[in-house]
């Protein structure tokens, strides 16, 4: 899958790659990434991570894989995550404990934004 990976060795601190797909614990959706935040201080975090890792906190998507062990919501809900890292990719993985669904009719960016804190 695409995703923004890690890569202290560059002035952005990311570059763009590819990396394998989440493996969902037993508690974990898997999303289908519409958008995600990008500020300064994910970059400054990002740059601090071993190489080839996937940064980010918050991303917006729509559930791809309801969680194996029956919690959570329900794959085409579109939620918001907030968890640490693997938010910059086309798939993601997260606990269920650590999302919120979101309205269909908000949009994926107003959304995402909401998470960030201020």
């Amino acid at each position: 899958m695409h995703a923004l990976l890690s890569a202290p060795d560059t002035a952005t601190g990311v570059r763009s790659g590819q990396a394998p797909e989440p493996v969902p614990q037993a508690g974990d959706v898997v999303i289908e990434v519409e958008c995600f935040t990008l500020v300064a201080r994910n970059l400054d975090h990002a740059a601090t991570l071993p190489p080839g890792s996937i940064p980010g906190f918050d991303a917006v998507g729509v559930v791809r894989r309801a969680a194996d062990d029956g919690t959570g919501p329900a794959p085409g809900t579109r939620v918001a995550t907030l968890a640490t890292g693997n938010a910059w990719a086309q798939l993601r993985a997260v606990p269920t404990h650590e999302l919120a669904i979101v309205p269909q009719r908000v949009d994926p960016g107003q959304a995402g934004v909401l998470l960030v804190p201020g």
